[in-house]
């Protein structure tokens, strides 16, 4: 055991709740005492200075920054970083559903929320205009690029455009190639699961069930939606193309359940079996660890879900622990599938592309959002009963607060490297 937990243990009880998380129970007001009355300088004579003057200089941005929200939400700061009492009112804020209140209060930009809802409303999408200005003649400079995915996080995409700029944004023409390039490379790997014959098939289990697996998919994804509508719609076998010469083109992954809800979306957009495919094949360059079997993508994202939640409300994190709920499966459907679930069509296009032109892991900061939007309900839930609050949300979510709130949520809380 480290000096500084041997300091703690010798003011309070510590429960270790995983290999690298001690919690402190019962809570204990000793912790609400500066650093000197608890004597941790002299226990830690055997620690190095850096390591101790970067873990205060953490706790302290920490401290600053909920001393900053609560000031901002309740009129006063909390007493310390661990003294949670004060944010007990927050439900007054997260159950109203008003996500520009929510911003302003987390950005700490604002004491008004009228006057934050004016100052830093979400930008415009990305138009033709600027987007022909900025791409001009097939090629685009770093920095140039660099503001168009800028515009895009803060705005997003105009929706008849999302056709041009989606393959642009997943990086489909990296490296100068070209449509002639994508489309001979696709026949390539189209070819060699069409050019299987029914004697080879017959002793090829795999691929029988990666093609049987897909085959159901393709008949059940989304009917419902104008693009897949129809027995005989060309839309299907575009879909069954894509998924299955994908099986093929990553062999090792192959194909998964969810993979289809992730293209269907893309597809509908695309509208193209060559660029259709290409730009699956590098979504699944960002999401394929997570339909890995030994699921550890999963598990370091579901953690990370943790980790900041922990930071940005406490008490709901405290819940959750104490009804066994830290291991968020509740939200495994979310990260494994982006949200396809929850939103129709139309919305979720405008979440993904904010996400790929966003910073790494911003779909973290969305899940989370969305767990302080859920907190009433959460609170009242034992863990049992999580899985089933969250789905039953499914569809009820609004975009526009989400990706309002999230950006605020990410702004507030960025500079503590959580």
């Amino acid at each position: 055991m480290t000096p500084f937990l041997k300091c703690l243990k010798g003011h309070l009880t510590l429960l270790k709740t995983d290999p690298n998380t001690f919690t402190v129970h019962p809570p204990n007001h000793t912790l609400s005492h500066s650093l000197a009355a608890l004597d941790i300088p002299q226990s830690f004579s055997n620690c190095r200075q850096a390591e101790m003057g970067g873990l205060l200089d953490w706790g302290g941005k920490v401290t600053r920054k909920i001393r900053e929200t609560s000031e901002v939400l309740f009129g006063h700061p909390t007493g310390s970083l661990l003294d949670v009492a004060a944010l007990q009112d927050v439900d007054s804020v997260l159950v109203q559903g008003d996500s520009q209140q929510w911003c302003g209060a987390l950005s700490g930009k604002s004491h008004d929320a009228k006057k934050h809802q004016a100052s830093e409303p979400r930008g415009p999408p990305l138009t033709e205009e600027q987007w022909r200005s900025e791409y001009s003649g097939g090629r685009c400079e770093a920095t140039q690029w660099q503001r168009l995915k800028t515009v895009v996080f803060h705005g997003g995409i105009d929706p008849p455009l999302r056709s041009v700029v989606w393959p642009h944004l997943l990086g489909i023409y990296a490296g100068g190639r070209t449509y002639t390039d994508l489309q001979n490379e696709y026949l390539q790997y189209l070819t060699q699961w069409r050019s299987i014959t029914p004697a080879q098939e017959s002793r090829f289990r795999k691929y029988r069930d990666r093609k049987g697996r897909v085959e159901k998919d393709v008949l059940r994804a989304d009917r419902s939606h104008p693009y897949y509508t129809g027995d005989t719609n060309p839309h299907l076998s575009m879909l069954h193309n894509i998924l299955l010469t994908y099986a093929f083109y990553n062999f090792d992954l192959g194909y998964c359940q969810g993979m289809g809800d992730l293209l269907a979306p893309l597809l509908s957009v695309i509208d193209d079996e060559v660029l259709g495919f290409w730009c699956f094949v590098h979504l699944m360059e960002r999401y394929g660890g997570n339909f890995n079997r030994d699921q550890a993508a999963m598990n370091a994202q579901l953690r990370r879900i943790g980790q900041v939640l922990r930071v940005v409300d406490p008490q709901l994190w405290d819940h959750l622990m104490a009804v066994d709920g830290l291991n968020f499966f509740f939200c495994f459907r979310w990260v494994l599938v982006q949200f396809k679930r929850e939103f129709d069509y139309e919305a979720l296009a405008s979440l993904w592309e904010v996400f790929w032109a966003g910073p790494h892991e911003y779909h973290i900061w969305a899940c989370v959002y969305l767990l302080t939007h859920l907190r009433a309900d959460l609170m009242a839930r034992q863990a049992d009963d999580l899985m089933q609050c969250v789905n039953d949300k499914a569809g009820s979510f609004d975009m526009r607060e989400l990706l309002a709130g999230t950006q605020a949520l990410y702004v507030a809380f960025q500079d503590l490297e959580i």
